[in-house]
């Protein structure tokens, strides 16, 4: 366990200082919401990328019509 953590300790740390320079950078020039946005998007494909190398893709779970649960009050008497 020490070797992954220490692997998961350094990539936090870059993580981290290239996240501040993108922010020091890039949301000046192209606004801070855009700059949220992408770094939003970067992740969620770089985790989806990883998991599909390790073989454990993600699947969209859609909700079933058979599951569905209704909110609805009680029909009166």
């Amino acid at each position: 366990m020490g070797v992954s953590a220490g692997i998961a300790a350094a990539l936090s740390a870059v993580s981290y200082a290239l996240t501040s320079l993108m922010g020091r950078y890039a949301a000046p020039r192209y606004g801070v919401v855009k700059v949220l946005f992408l770094e939003a998007i970067g992740g969620v494909l770089l985790i989806w990328i990883a998991l599909a190398i390790w073989g454990r893709s993600p699947q969209l779970l859609l909700p079933q019509p058979h599951g569905a649960v209704c909110l609805d009050s009680p029909p009166a008497p």
